[in-house]
């Protein structure tokens, strides 16, 4: 039977594209070659009888996306979450750590507090509104309205600091390791060297959103996740096929 649209691989993306072009109207069908969908998102369960996430494992960012809402995420799955978030090792120091209240990670900062303060102030306000319409299409309304917000001396200067290694960034910003390592820890999610340029953006987004979300996790494992990615999907009418044999060149 002839279908609008296949979709080669039933991992995250791939279901919540296939989900949105079924919800559109189309007919769709998703082919996995796993006999489980969900991609890198999944748990398994030791040989020692713990539930192990082997791949995704940390939710925040999922949180701050527009998916979240769309395929509503906080019904089909139970979140739990912690008051520390995140704790950064640094040498023989004591950790650096990012509490889910930011007054408190301000207080452990020192020096540092107001400054760490200002710059969660600064995603409030303009930072995570820049994220959510930057996933969204390029060009598009959103991400245009948040840019000439900022104006063109305001853009220019977000532009720069977006384009800086974060390494660098976070020795102007900080006076002291904890608050820079409570950034720069974060770059090392996105496969990209501190000192590298293309190093602020990752870290600085999972920083904040760690911040302002904390880093939620499915209670019973990420696989829980997957089978709420695959319940949308069946729901809007899309067809799945695991352990597919497909050849893609």
């Amino acid at each position: 039977m002839a279908v609008d649209a296949v979709v080669i691989g039933g991992g995250h993306n791939g279901l919540v594209a296939a989900t949105l072009l079924a919800r559109a109207g189309w007919s769709v069908e998703v082919l996995e070659q796993a006999d489980v969908a969900g991609g890198a998102v999944g748990s398994l369960t030791t040989s020692r009888g713990y539930l192990h996430d082997w791949g995704a494992a940390f939710f925040g960012v999922l949180h701050d996306s527009p998916v979240f809402g769309d395929l509503g995420l906080a019904d089909r799955v139970q979140w739990a979450t912690t008051e520390l978030p995140v704790a950064m090792l640094h040498g023989s120091a004591e950790p650096a750590l990012l509490w889910a209240d930011p007054g408190r990670t301000a207080d452990g900062l020192g020096v540092d507090g107001p400054a760490w303060l200002a710059l969660h102030a600064w995603w409030e306000r303009t930072g995570a509104r820049l994220f959510r319409a930057g996933l969204g299409p390029i060009p598009s309304v959103p991400l245009l309205r948040a840019a000439t917000a900022l104006g063109v001396r305001g853009g220019l200067q977000q532009l720069q600091a977006l384009l800086e290694p974060v390494e660098a960034w976070s020795a102007a910003s900080f006076e002291q390791a904890a608050a820079r390592m409570l950034v720069t820890g974060h770059a090392t999610h996105g496969d990209v060297a501190i000192d590298a340029a293309g190093s602020m953006p990752p870290a600085l987004l999972l920083a904040m959103v760690a911040q302002s979300r904390g880093m939620p996790v499915p209670v019973g494992g990420a696989g829980m996740l997957a089978a709420a990615f695959v319940q949308a999907a069946e729901q809007a009418g899309v067809v799945e096929e695991l352990s597919a044999d497909y050849i893609t060149v």
